[in-house]
């Protein structure tokens, strides 16, 4: 799997190289301003062009950067998460190392399916760590359906949480939820970049 770094913000086209701009990777993350960084989905044929799926978008769509503008590096750990089974699974190639028990999205605020990337790494302070436990995630994604009355970003992330009964149920705003022992197996395996793949 192949992940862009941004150096700069970077135009994204229709398709590779054909001028119709359809929006802009910015190079730093809205709310924590890390550094940004995709998931390469499709390369074009002349090695130069590189399908990503637009990061923290309602409604993600799909579009073409030039490669040569970013810093790219391939991975070998990817994230798995499933819904319907309630499990977030961590493969290195082909060897699956670790799975957990999470828990996901209400039904009013479902986790949202997609190709992800773990955005920011942060350590919760405070009342914050009390809801999402002693680290979190941020994931390159937007919760389009937060619950009635949601205060602050809609940003997706896997992290701990105050309440471990909800691990293993739809219970959450959108994010993923596990618990402290599985957050901390969790913790040395995911830098920022590693995929993230949410399926139904």
């Amino acid at each position: 799997m192949l992940i862009a770094h941004l150096r700069t913000s970077l135009p994204v086209f229709a398709s590779p190289g054909d001028g119709q701009r359809v929006g802009v990777i910015a190079a730093r993350t809205p709310w924590l301003r890390a550094p940004a960084a995709v998931w390469v989905q499709r390369i074009s044929a002349d090695g130069r062009w590189g399908e990503v799926q637009m990061p923290f978008e309602n409604s993600p769509r799909t579009g073409w950067i030039e490669l040569g503008r970013a810093r790219t590096r391939h991975v070998n750990v990817r994230v798995v998460v499933s819904r319907s089974r309630r499990t977030l699974d961590v493969w290195r190639g082909s060897e699956l190392i670790l799975r957990t028990r999470v828990g996901v999205g209400a039904a009013a605020s479902p986790t949202p399916t997609g190709r992800f990337v773990v955005s920011e790494r942060v350590t919760p302070r405070g009342a914050d760590r009390r809801a999402y436990g002693s680290f979190a995630f941020g994931l390159s994604g937007n919760q389009p359906r937060p619950p009635m009355g949601w205060r602050g970003p809609a940003q997706m992330a896997i992290h701990g949480t105050g309440d471990p009964r909800s691990v293993g149920r739809a219970a959450s705003a959108g994010c993923v939820r596990l618990s402290e022992r599985d957050l901390q197996r969790l913790r040395p395996l995911l830098a920022i970049g590693t995929p993230v793949l949410i399926r139904r």
